[in-house]
């Protein structure tokens, strides 16, 4: 039965553990529990070089140290939420957290990538393993340059005030946060939507044919509301590539 300190994991602070690098901490996650630990727990690590990002084939490109790098797991008993909701709702408390921290309005490209200013500042990737959720965050926070094709797709949170911050700090506000808010208002989350109200290009699923449409809001399963022609289309994946 692997362990924390087998992984080459180190305390950090409660059910808090870090590594300076490893592979995935998805995939360390997925380990744990499937040796058996039966307790929820966050990894964070400095740098992860297999990393993933929502869509096949998708990498998040981050350099070492700069960035906040984790994985969260919450047992299938502790939510009331359905899973389709799951990715919503941590999006909308990353991004509260986030706002109170650099004081600027950020918004929810759906379903669950913090932008500001149309730059990706977090990714958010929700998977279920056995009776639990497992939750990898990146979040840009000191990194300022990115490869060329990334460059004018990403930001940090230096990058939108010049400020330099220590990434466990922002951990923790997150952490604490989401303790006081495991109710979720999917109408509060639509009136963040990037692109709500405008006209937008998606690709739904894993098709390679787009269409246009305006983004309308989200349904109660977390479903995107797209106005195609006059008549309105709900859709439970896919991508947004474009609004204007």
């Amino acid at each position: 039965m692997a362990n924390f300190s087998d992984l080459g994991y180190r305390q950090l602070f409660d059910d808090v553990w870090y590594i300076d690098n490893t592979g995935s901490t998805m995939d360390d996650a997925r380990i744990l529990i499937g040796s058996g630990d039966n307790s929820d727990f966050c990894l964070v690590t400095a740098y992860q070089s297999n990393g993933v990002g929502r869509g096949s084939g998708r990498v998040w490109d981050s350099r070492e140290g700069m960035n906040l790098l984790f994985t969260q797991t919450i047992s299938e008993s502790q939510l009331v939420l359905s899973s389709q909701l799951i990715p919503l709702w941590v999006a909308f408390n990353l991004k509260a957290v986030l706002q109170n921290i650099v004081r600027k309005e950020l918004y929810i490209k759906w379903p669950n990538d913090i932008l500001y200013e149309n730059r990706k500042i977090s990714g958010i990737l929700c998977q279920k393993y056995k009776n639990r959720y497992i939750i990898g965050i990146g979040l840009n926070v000191n990194q300022t340059s990115w490869p060329s094709s990334l460059e004018n797709k990403s930001t940090s949170l230096k990058l939108i005030d010049g400020l330099e911050r220590n990434t466990h700090n922002i951990l923790e506000d997150y952490l604490f946060y989401q303790k006081d808010h495991y109710d979720f208002d999917i109408k509060k989350f639509a009136e963040s939507l990037w692109g709500l109200n405008h006209q937008v290009t998606f690709t739904a699923g894993v098709s390679t044919r787009s269409t246009e449409g305006i983004i309308r809001g989200v349904n109660p399963d977390g479903g995107l509301v797209l106005e195609c022609s006059g008549r309105e289309k709900v859709y439970y994946s896919g991508e947004i590539s474009f609004h204007r």
